[in-house]
């Protein structure tokens, strides 16, 4: 397959970076959807579905008609707390709760098999669970530094066996399967060296003080890097019925990725955020973009800011 439409876009890459980058994306206004764009009859998966994007991006996907939403969560109760508040918002879909532990792989793999048996349909997945430690962890079963393991290695799994139950489950003259995995703009200043022997080296061996956003940039990068290849490797959307991307919601207000930093490493991204974040309804109206207005040509790329981007 040929590259992605975002590999053909170095020359705007520069124009991404730093601070001027920033300010020119955090000021563009959300591009509304078409007019008459509906989901009836549709099925979708949003990980991390109980709060902040996560959970505002539900609640848009349901107001586009969605038929029945899977909330998969790591908390039962904080799943069925935010299906509750769905359910009362909209009392005619379905609002399912599964559960899934992206620090796990026996739960990744159950929460496949779970959907593969109990979904009829399959229509849109986001993966937009994350995180982002405060202090180095390690993963005593694999290993690997926490804020990596979760927002890349384990995501990769979950993309990996999530594709062909969408693929097996996408129905013939229906609207192609959309298969969102959340990125960051971080990615632009992760100095990643793409010469580095390991990714796995970088993020696991590090020494001395631990930086929470070079770690959660390098898990975004590889994590980027890593569904451009595989788009590659599927095939054209026409033959597997599937589009692949990441979708970048931007500097937003609201979440709590960094809730687990100390107050002096939060008061900077708080301040920014302040200065410059976008609403959860702006910043999730991308993943609502990405997964319902873009179509085949955004497979492999990085979409962000209603587009497709470097």
């Amino acid at each position: 397959m040929s590259p992605s439409p975002s590999s053909q876009l170095g020359q705007e890459a520069d124009g991404e970076t730093g601070l001027r980058g920033l300010l020119r994306r955090q000021r563009l206004p959300a591009k509304p959807n078409p007019t008459g764009t509906k989901l009836a009859g549709q099925t979708a998966i949003v990980t991390g579905g109980n709060g902040g994007l996560g959970f505002e991006a539900s609640r848009q996907l349901l107001r586009l008609g969605l038929a029945h939403l899977v909330v998969a969560v790591r908390s039962e109760a904080k799943g069925q707390d935010a299906a509750a508040r769905l359910r009362t918002e909209f009392p005619s879909a379905t609002i399912s709760v599964m559960l899934v532990d992206m620090g796990s792989y026996d739960s990744i793999q159950a929460f496949v098999a779970r959907c593969q048996a109990d979904l009829p349909r399959i229509d849109i997945v986001i993966l937009n669970a994350a995180l982002q430690k405060g202090k180095r962890e390690i993963d005593p079963i694999t290993h690997h530094e926490l804020t990596f393991q979760v927002n890349y290695v384990s995501t990769a799994l979950l993309t990996v066996l999530i594709l062909p139950v969408l693929r097996a489950k996408h129905r013939v003259g229906e609207p192609l399967a959309r298969l969102a995995v959340v990125g960051s703009d971080i990615v632009y200043l992760s100095g990643l060296d793409a010469k580095a022997p390991s990714v796995f080296g970088l993020a696991d061996n590090a020494t001395g003080w631990f930086n929470p956003v070079t770690a959660y940039a390098l898990g975004k990068h590889a994590l980027l890097l890593f569904v451009a290849r595989l788009a590659q490797q599927m095939g054209s959307p026409d033959q597997t019925g599937v589009v692949l991307s990441v979708v970048n919601p931007g500097l937003t207000k609201g979440t709590s990725l960094a809730h687990e930093h100390s107050v002096l490493i939060q008061l900077p991204g708080i301040a920014l955020a302040a200065l410059l974040g976008r609403s959860l309804e702006h910043g999730a109206s991308t993943y609502i973009h990405a997964v319902v207005v873009q179509g085949a040509e955004s497979h492999g790329s990085f979409c962000s800011d209603w587009t497709i981007k470097p």
